[in-house]
């Protein structure tokens, strides 16, 4: 079976999109030791330093309208990484079986986070519930014919992915919300690695924060928490890896606050680096916005054995269940509650600790996210030889 699959991220660029992609095409290839898949990833994504001989399967970079046309008319099954449009179309011209991921809000969003802007709330759904004034006004930061642009989009988006065969979500959560026919839910994995080390201890508990510094990841909910933290004299650190826009601003707002002795921004960190941040970190803080359909962060997180607060939203929900702790989206007092918790009590961090490894390891096995792929390929397949 000719399995293509197109993704618009991939190595070496970095990213939940990317790694799972890259995870899966591995596994595949591996499950199968290539005889019964022969796979291909297509990608928009600059080789750069990226040694693409190392994998096992073939990476088609930057392919033109004429080759990407070539490589689903040879594939017997094509998995697209998200629903990008011109893909899409070309995928239900030809007439091949093809599969959609989701991995954002955009068939039910213009701007595919689900949140509100300007004022930065999770959004009731107003494109679904049809009142695309507000949906419009939503988006006008850049521009009312942009933002018209992109709600038009969202109905095309939307059309296409009613005639993928299959409209895979990672989490039952996104599939309550994306109403879409033929829906499958396929949990996301990563791979478990080594045990974690045993946890050092602490002089003073530490909470983590990794991902992009960006108005939907929460970084100033957990800065205001920090700060109601230190109001009542809760020892704490807190330790912020990743950049983005906000970081400039979040950080001298850090100062202004005097909290630079306990909060401290860590920039870009490798995987190794992360990972041992997790391992150490008496919990990891999730305090998003919104735009998360699963939550690699937390996955990673409780694979370390390190708990996880996160906001209350659906997918960090389902994916940390009873492991860890949510609290209202945008509440900082609630927030700062649930990290004095785990900062007065060394015996509730530790139960915590390991639920979270022990749920990761059976609930979110990165050979089943694998066989689960495989076998809807195979159904797919069977279905056109038929």
């Amino acid at each position: 079976m000719k399995l293509l699959i197109y993704t618009h991220a991939f190595a070496p660029q970095t990213g939940g999109v990317e790694t799972i992609v890259m995870s899966l095409a591995r596994g595949l290839a591996r499950a199968r030791n290539g005889e019964a898949f022969q796979i291909t990833v297509a990608t928009p994504a600059p080789r750069e330093n990226h040694d693409d001989s190392a994998v096992p399967f073939v990476i088609a970079r930057q392919p033109g309208f004429v080759a990407l046309m070539r490589l689903m008319r040879e594939a017997d099954v094509i998995l697209l990484a998200g629903p990008t449009l011109l893909p899409m179309f070309l995928a239900w011209l030809l007439a091949k079986p093809w599969a959609l991921e989701h991995y954002g809000f955009q068939t039910i969003c213009p701007n595919g986070q689900l949140v509100q802007n300007p004022e930065g709330t999770p959004c009731p759904g107003h494109f679904m519930a049809a009142r695309y004034r507000k949906c419009i006004r939503c988006n006008t930061s850049e521009g009312w014919l942009s933002s018209v642009r992109m709600w038009l989009l969202t109905f095309v988006r939307r059309s296409l992915a009613k005639k993928a065969r299959v409209n895979v979500t990672p989490t039952s959560w996104v599939a309550t919300l994306l109403k879409l026919p033929r829906l499958e839910t396929i949990h996301l994995a990563l791979a478990a690695g080594p045990e974690p080390t045993d946890k050092p201890e602490l002089s003073t508990p530490t909470f983590f924060f990794l991902g992009r510094i960006v108005p939907t990841k929460g970084v100033q909910v957990l800065i205001e928490a920090a700060q109601r933290l230190r109001t009542e004299n809760v020892p704490f650190q807190i330790r912020i890896a990743g950049d983005g826009p906000e970081r400039t601003t979040l950080t001298a707002h850090v100062k202004e606050m005097g909290l630079a002795d306990c909060v401290t921004f860590l920039g870009k960190v490798s995987d190794a680096d992360a990972s041992l941040e997790m391992e150490r970190a008496t919990a990891t803080v999730m305090p998003s916005i919104g735009g998360e359909t699963f939550g690699l962060v937390a996955l990673e997180s409780m694979l370390r054995g390190c708990p996880v607060v996160a906001s209350d939203l659906g997918a960090l929900r389902e994916v940390i269940g009873d492991t860890g702790m949510t609290f209202p989206i945008h509440d900082d007092r609630e927030l700062a509650a649930r990290l004095a918790t785990l900062a007065s009590s060394a015996e509730h961090a530790a139960s915590l600790r390991q639920k979270a490894r022990a749920r990761a390891l059976t609930s979110f096995s990165e050979s089943q996210m694998v066989e689960e792929h495989q076998i809807m390929f195979e159904k797919l397949f069977a279905a056109t030889t038929r």
